[in-house]
């Protein structure tokens, strides 16, 4: 199975939410019906590629990675059944950007919680639904909203644009926090417990890990795998 996080604007969280998404399965492959998650890198600015070394760099357990930042070499890419591939795309909208579109079973859509950067998805919002015509509705597809405040009114107004779209919008956010960056500058992701944190550094990763607990289970939900980590309801607007 692939899950892709795909979205042609730069600064949106993309790398973020794939890297930290993909932490969160292996963390909890006993209960997942998969061997193995392989992070998939399709950026040419190769931001994931970087987070891997560094977590090399320091150690860490850390993922199977795959660099495939060529067009034929992404088009005549075989997913193993048994595994899991979690693709981080590039900044573009580009051949690369419609390959990954084939080759994905869900299409994450990270995206700001602003009018003006959900205006700017028609370009993969077109391909998505094109191969969607042609394929009986695959791959699924779905927005998710990243870097945001939920209290403030621009939110509120982005999450009500999204009813202009015909794609879904995943319950749950991922907050604009420091320790987001941090961490990913590290080599690390949220679920890394055995750093050395200040106590405003572990209430934050305690309130990270619960909104990436959140909507890691929804998008897991959103191919028919069912976990204790669900919303329920709609959009957190807490």
């Amino acid at each position: 199975m692939i899950i892709s996080f795909l979205n042609q604007k730069g600064g949106c969280g993309k790398t973020t939410l794939a890297l930290n998404f993909a932490t969160y399965v292996a963390n909890n492959l006993d209960d997942l019906p998969f061997d193995e998650v392989v992070l998939i890198d399709t950026d040419r600015q190769e931001s994931l590629t970087d987070w891997h070394a560094a977590r090399l760099a320091i150690e860490k357990p850390t993922l199977q990675l795959l660099a495939l930042q060529r067009e034929n070499t992404l088009r005549s890419f075989k997913a193993s059944s048994n595994k899991l591939y979690v693709l981080d795309g590039g900044g573009k909208a580009d051949d690369l950007c419609i390959a990954s579109i084939k080759l994905s079973d869900l299409i994450v859509v990270p995206i700001k919680a602003s009018p003006m950067d959900i205006w700017s998805m028609a370009p993969i919002f077109s391909w998505i639904k094109e191969r969607q015509k042609i394929t009986d509705g695959q791959p699924l597809a779905c927005y998710a909203l990243t870097m945001c405040h939920m209290a403030s009114k621009i939110t509120k107004d982005a999450i009500e644009s999204f009813g202009s779209t015909d794609l879904d919008l995943l319950p749950g956010s991922i907050k604009d926090r420091v320790i987001y960056k941090n961490s990913a500058m590290r080599g690390l992701s949220i679920y890394d417990t055995n750093c050395k944190y200040s106590s405003n550094e572990a209430i934050a990763r305690i309130n990270a890990q619960e909104e990436l607990d959140n909507l890691s289970g929804n998008i897991l939900a959103k191919v028919g795998i069912v976990t204790n980590d669900i919303a329920i309801g709609g959009t957190d607007n807490e």
